[in-house]
């Protein structure tokens, strides 16, 4: 039987469906471009909830720092990479603890 894993609040299998719409573009400088064209809402949303889910907890994080952390805090573009790059990794964990 297969055990039902979540991430962030989402199914593991609603996220995973997300992965093949991501169209990664390296751009020579070290950097990458993720595209996620035309991805059906219902597909989207799961991800985007997970996604917000995330970030707010990075938000957190940050407000919950020592008092003279706040003026080193992230920029919402920073945070917002941060935490599609953590909720990726959590995903790809989930799966690979799912495998098992």
């Amino acid at each position: 039987m297969r055990q039902t894993l979540s991430v962030d609040g989402e199914s593991l299998d609603d996220l995973l469906a997300m992965l093949p719409y991501f169209e990664l573009t390296n751009t020579g400088t070290g950097w990458v471009n993720i595209r996620t064209d035309s991805v059906p809402k219902d597909i989207a949303i799961p991800f985007l909830r997970a996604l917000m889910r995330r970030e707010a907890r990075l938000l957190r994080d940050d407000a919950d720092g020592p008092p003279d952390s706040i003026v080193d805090v992230r920029t919402q573009t920073q945070r917002r990479a941060d935490a599609f790059v953590e909720l990726v990794e959590g995903i790809t964990s989930a799966a690979r603890y799912r495998r098992r």
